[in-house]
């Protein structure tokens, strides 16, 4: 029995708190309900939202990709400015083009006026007279020594020259052949070559027999741009075979 009793309290405790709480229920939740659906509603409104902008940021990019190749025909635009700069490069040939011109006046100069070899008639002197011509000594390797012997010779244009004497100076054998570049100045290397027989003969040859051979063997030759004197005891000789280069 004294459970019966004390069961019956309890579910009579139970129904109780039962009741109680179903009074409590519809007044306290009341507010809270209110602030949770406001929550509750914009959540999918925002959700909703942020899909739609996710779906229409893929279709603008769709829409920049024609738009790239409307770029793309820009930049072949600046290529062709490229082979440009090799359109230079024909203007270089021009320059060398200008020294062909430079070789025409070299055998101007070069080609005796004549068309002597002043040097081949020399060595047939020494063929024919051998070492009873001694004048083997050219005086044209060296400045100072032309200079000495034969003044302002040296300073004037020639096409060829060759002035030889012996090593000897008492011997008289002394040959001086010259062409001049400019006809012009065939007188004053005429004068130069006769002031080289004036010094001899007024001294300079020092022994009497060699002052007399310089006196009555030498001889001067002009012919057209080419002269020649010769101071020798066969002069007259070697005057003929000097002459007969021009014939």
């Amino acid at each position: 029995m004294k459970k019966l009793i004390a069961l019956l309290l309890v579910l009579a405790v139970i129904l109780s708190l039962a009741a109680c709480g179903k009074k409590e229920e519809p007044v306290a939740p009341v507010a809270p309900e209110v602030e949770t659906e406001t929550p509750e509603a914009e959540v999918p409104v925002d959700s909703e939202v942020e899909d739609t902008v996710i779906e229409m940021e893929p279709a603008d990019p769709e829409a920049d990709v024609p738009a790239a190749p409307t770029e793309e025909p820009d930049v072949p635009a600046a290529m062709p400015a490229v082979p440009e700069t090799p359109a230079v490069t024909p203007e270089v040939p021009v320059e060398p083009e200008k020294p062909v011109a430079q070789p025409e006046s070299k055998p101007e100069a070069s080609t005796p006026a004549a068309g002597v070899d002043l040097n081949a008639f020399y060595q047939s002197l020494l063929d024919t007279y051998g070492e009873n011509f001694p004048a083997t000594m050219n005086l044209c390797e060296s400045v100072e020594l032309l200079d000495a012997f034969y003044p302002g010779l040296s300073g004037i244009a020639t096409n060829q020259m060759m002035i030889c004497q012996p090593m000897m100076g008492a011997v008289v054998c002394e040959i001086a052949l010259v062409e001049v570049a400019d006809k012009a100045n065939v007188e004053t290397v005429k004068a130069i070559l006769q002031g080289r027989i004036d010094a001899q003969v007024e001294g300079g040859a020092w022994y009497p027999e060699s002052i007399e051979g310089w006196k009555n063997d030498s001889r001067i030759v002009v012919n057209g741009n080419c002269l020649m004197m010769i101071a020798y005891s066969e002069c007259d000789a070697v005057v003929s075979a000097f002459q007969d280069l021009f014939a």
